[in-house]
């Protein structure tokens, strides 16, 4: 399996995993999402994202990715696999909150495949780059079948 390539069902098997992606969010990453989110509001007031002192009232050891941040970079490491993939369905357990400046990890696992129904089941986990995930997930993706 490579990035950006057509993948269809007949290329995966149980077991395969997605081309794992990794990247640093600070905090410049952050504001801009959340201008996105919440537009300037989400900029004015300090918040757990956006505020080294808000966060450390809240125990926090500094300022966090927002969980719906997460999720979207997530589905983003999904969907750049292949432009044959459609995300259907997602769900994933926040188990430890995302700290900011820490190099993470994107990756999946095809855990079944439905030919009849032309889908994959992917574990999905977004963590430091050693260590435990912060976020463990399941997706279900759409993958066409070349029709031989």
């Amino acid at each position: 399996m490579t990035d950006n390539k057509a993948v269809y069902l007949e290329d995966v098997e149980i077991g395969d995993e997605l081309p794992t992606q990794a990247r640093q969010v600070n905090m410049e990453d952050v504001r801009a999402f959340l201008l996105v989110w919440q537009g300037p509001r989400g900029l004015e007031q300090p918040s757990r994202f956006n505020s080294e002192d808000q966060a450390r009232r809240e125990r926090l050891p500094g300022p966090i990715v927002p969980g719906i941040m997460s999720m979207g970079l997530l589905s983003k490491m999904v969907t750049d696999w292949s432009p044959t993939i459609q995300l259907k369905t997602m769900d994933v357990i926040f188990r430890q909150v995302v700290p900011q400046g820490t190099e993470i990890r994107f990756y999946g696992v095809i855990t079944d495949k439905h030919e009849d129904r032309e889908e994959v089941e992917v574990d999905l986990y977004l963590g430091p780059l050693q260590g435990q995930p912060f976020i463990r997930g399941k997706a279900v993706l759409g993958l066409p079948s070349r029709g031989e």
